[in-house]
């Protein structure tokens, strides 16, 4: 199962579905369907979907994480939470924004009244709810989100990767606007943050080779 995950963080995307499918099977087996390393398996699979765009089955496995947990976990739960980001993410990225929009405000919602509203994952939230307003040319309404999640992950010092893509899109934003300076500062920012991130990915492959 870990190596699932790894093969998935390293895009190796056949090998990662076998590995999840055969422990699915297992925990299925041994644990049933309820049970809630079950669930998060369904949801592990579904996130492995998205990446490769295959959103009908992401969305039929998230769904199914979501149901079982609702279950377990109440609807006011961070787990129930993260699952309805992932929907939200998923009916995003198929241009149905529509169903997504009341789905990351009420993932939004249940974080900030479970794990506090400074809680860093509600940045998470944040940064992709506004890269869906973005795309449908909402910019306005998505740079106060941004503002609010690169503030989070600043204070959090977070991966410089998750503050990397805020800024990118922040730097999209004001130059739509016409305001170049700023949206210059902030992509230079992006770039700089996504060095160190490639850094930072570098040194921990190197340090599992040593």
């Amino acid at each position: 199962y870990i190596r699932a995950q790894i093969y998935a963080i390293q895009s190796r995307h056949e090998e990662a579905e076998k590995l999840y499918l055969e422990a699915l099977a297992g925990f299925e087996k041994l644990l049933g369907e309820d049970s809630s390393i079950t669930h998060s398996s369904y949801r592990r699979l579904g996130d492995l979907y998205y990446e490769q765009e295959r959103y009908e089955e992401a969305a039929r496995y998230v769904s199914r994480s979501l149901e079982g947990l609702e279950k377990q976990l109440g609807r006011e739960h961070p787990e129930v939470a993260y699952c309805l980001l992932m929907m939200a993410t998923i009916q995003a990225a198929q241009d149905r924004y529509q169903e997504a929009e009341p789905l990351f405000d009420e993932a939004l919602a249940i974080i900030e009244s479970t794990v506090g509203p400074e809680n860093v994952d509600v940045a998470d939230v944040l940064l992709y709810k506004s890269e869906a307003l973005y795309k449908i040319g909402r910019g306005a309404e998505a740079e106060p989100l941004l503002d609010r999640a690169i503030a989070l992950h600043e204070r959090a010092a977070t991966a410089p990767g998750f503050r990397s893509e805020a800024y990118y899109y922040r730097a999209r934003i004001a130059w739509d606007a016409d305001r170049k300076s700023e949206a210059l500062a902030d992509l230079r920012e992006a770039m700089d943050l996504a060095e160190q991130q490639r850094g930072t990915s570098s040194g921990a492959e190197r340090e599992r080779a040593g």
